[in-house]
């Protein structure tokens, strides 16, 4: 039954995308509407029971296709590949809900660009998650560079040559970055003969070695807070709706780094303490220019890249009570600042109601680590792992960070205006999808004891290079 499951999840978006074209074709309006949705919610399905069955057994399920010389497709469902897989997959669902609904009226007059969108946003999503299930270094960067393609073909052709050039000049550096994993991955294959991470579990790297990945997981999260003006299925959106996939490339990079530098590769500490200081520095400088900014779309983007960081320090920790609670931080951290942005792409003349302002601050509650939510249980987690590394700067660094999200969600509620222009009835979905999305975070946090010991199960399993 798992190996179904995991075939499934791989396979079914793909076949879904091949087969939109025909649907749309087809089918009748509201099967088009709802069907790639459909498609993403069973892939998500199928994530979700193996992240259950996988905690369950505790211990992974492969499945993988022979091509020599070391170039085999493995694909690995454990803990924490189901959970990084269940995690994106989910953000993608619920993205691309909300943004169908926004361009539901583009489908009437545009049908091409609409198909286009969708076809894109599935084969993403589905990327991403294989992406997460590789048990292959050649195969993270091959969906690794799909993915970012993927990410492209969603913008489409714009009226705006700004937009065009801006769109291409993105896929130009996220390219340009990848290309430095696969120096990395090609430096690797050159020492240890393989690409299979099976066999890399424990096998030393240099910190040289590492410093390559670092390029490419960090161009999304360079680029993440730029894209909110690119333009979507070629109309000009007035919300921040392409922020969201591009905010699932975000979290893609933290995935990566996860399953590679906290349960693989052994790297010198140098290249930990290296990573400190660059999450320090992103934390800095996404901050300054956080309460620079006017326009609170992008700082939302800013504000999810310093949470990017944020979490990032936890797993650089290199503990197991840090890496947990960054596990538990991300699962809390995808839904909440999903909901966030769908708030913040509310139009600027439009006040939020009272369900609005509810939904606004169980999402911001999650994000700043209030209780109940599970964003104050995985804060707790985060600050205990990096006690027990012993770095007094980090200690305080997060802490203090900790405060600032506070001052910078009030910030963010502050922005919206005080006078109502727009009706409440056209963006009630919005206001809807980020109630569901802050919800979560209450669920998760009322019965922490079940995502909170998967997360130390996880580390206890994968984190060979913790203490």
């Amino acid at each position: 039954m798992p190996y179904f499951l995991l075939i499934f999840a791989l396979l079914l978006p793909l076949f879904g995308a091949l087969t939109l074209p025909l649907v749309f074709r087809l089918a009748p309006e509201g099967l088009r509407k709802h069907y790639p949705a459909f498609l993403l919610f069973c892939s998500f399905s199928c994530c979700a029971s193996l992240t259950a069955l996988a905690f369950s057994a505790a211990r992974p399920y492969d499945i993988s296709l022979s091509f020599p010389p070391s170039f085999d497709i493995a694909f690995t469902a454990g803990p924490l590949t189901s959970l990084l897989a269940l995690s994106l997959s989910f953000g993608c669902l619920a993205s691309l809900i909300k943004i169908n609904n926004a361009l539901h009226s583009i489908a009437e007059k545009n049908t091409k660009e609409y198909l286009r969108f969708n076809m894109a946003f599935i084969l993403f999503s589905s990327f991403l998650s294989a992406m997460a299930l590789s048990g292959s270094l050649l195969w993270i960067f091959i969906f690794w560079q799909l993915a970012m393609l993927s990410l492209w073909a969603m913008s489409g052709h714009s009226s705006s040559q700004e937009d065009n050039m801006k769109s291409d000049a993105m896929l130009v550096r996220l390219i340009a970055g990848s290309l430095f994993m696969l120096a990395g991955i090609t430096l690797i294959y050159m020492n240890h003969g393989t690409f299979l991470l099976e066999n890399l579990i424990g096998e030393s790297v240099s910190a040289s070695q590492a410093m390559f990945f670092i390029p490419p997981l960090l161009m999304p999260v360079i680029l993440y807070p730029g894209t909110f003006r690119v333009t979507i299925a070629g109309e000009t959106s007035p919300s921040s709706d392409y922020l969201l996939p591009a905010f699932m490339a975000l979290c893609a990079s933290l995935c990566v780094f996860s399953k590679l530098f906290c349960s693989c590769l052994a790297t010198p500490e140098i290249f930990y303490k290296a990573m400190d200081y660059v999450s320090a520095a992103g934390i800095i400088l996404m901050s300054w220019d956080f309460f620079a900014e006017n326009d609170r779309r992008k700082q939302a983007a800013l504000l999810a890249a310093i949470l990017f960081f944020f979490i990032i320090l936890g797993m650089t920790s290199r503990t197991n009570m840090g890496f947990a609670g960054s596990l538990l931080m991300t699962c809390s951290f995808i839904p909440a600042a999903t909901g966030l942005m769908i708030m913040c792409g509310m139009p600027d003349n439009y006040i939020i109601s009272k369900k609005g302002k509810a939904a606004f601050l169980l999402c911001a509650l999650s994000l700043a680590g209030m209780p109940p939510t599970a964003g104050f249980f995985s804060r707790l987690m985060f600050f205990g792992g990096i006690a027990q590394n012993g770095n007094a700067f980090l200690l305080t660094l997060s802490v203090t960070v900790s405060g600032l999200l506070i001052f910078a969600l009030v910030k963010l509620y502050g922005s919206f205006p005080s006078q109502k222009i727009v009706s409440k009835e056209k963006e009630s979905f919005p206001i809807h999808a980020a109630m569901f999305l802050g919800i979560i975070g209450i669920i998760l946090g009322l019965f922490i004891y079940y995502p909170s010991s998967y997360a130390v199960l996880t580390a206890a399993i994968q984190g060979v290079n913790l203490q």
